[in-house]
């Protein structure tokens, strides 16, 4: 064998290593701009149409990066004026934006850590009913519809009297922050 023949030997093998690299990349290439492209850039300007909602950075996602019917929302840090209320219409402005679409799990997240999860559908009626809707009820609700990761519910569903479960409802809406982000800051 001459050196001439190694060398196309050698080329043709780097050309099948190539090719291979390229067939891997560019779906996941791919992936990642449509996730970008339908989920996180919407939702991005649908945040900073609000300046009250640049107290907290707030990305969202598909989970895993290709599960199309579950949202991910991650909470990646929050300046020293943010507060819960913040946080939660930030989470209801995504639900807002995301309406048309219907997913199975939304997913808390902070930092990148699954953390609780919210029904699609609960989520979905957030979205629809956001501008009739008081925001008040929608918040001391909310907890009521949230999960662990595994799948327990990870409040309370209260009954009994209006102030009662007023106050029940409310405790249950801080815990959910603390829960998701707030016992990490401490």
């Amino acid at each position: 064998m001459d050196d001439k023949s190694l060398t196309k030997n050698n080329a043709d093998k780097i050309k099948i290593k190539l090719s291979w690299k390229r067939w891997f990349t560019i779906p996941i290439l791919l992936i990642f701009l449509i996730n970008v492209g339908f989920t996180t850039i919407p939702n991005y300007l649908r945040l900073k149409e609000d300046p009250r909602n640049n107290t907290a950075t707030m990305v969202t996602y598909q989970r895993w990066g290709v599960m199309p019917n579950q949202l991910v929302i991650d909470l990646w840090g929050l300046n020293e004026t943010a507060s819960k209320i913040d946080v939660t219409r930030m989470v209801f402005h995504v639900a807002e934006k995301m309406k048309g679409r219907n997913f199975d799990w939304v997913v808390l997240s902070y930092r990148g850590q699954s953390r609780l999860k919210i029904e699609g559908n609960f989520f979905s009626e957030i979205g629809n009913s956001l501008d009739q809707q008081n925001p008040v009820y929608l918040m001391r609700t909310l907890p009521s519809q949230v999960y662990s990761m595994d799948g327990n519910p990870a409040y309370e569903t209260w009954s009994g009297g209006l102030i009662a479960v007023l106050g029940q409802q409310m405790d249950d809406l801080n815990e959910l922050h603390d829960d998701w982000y707030l016992d990490d800051m401490k």
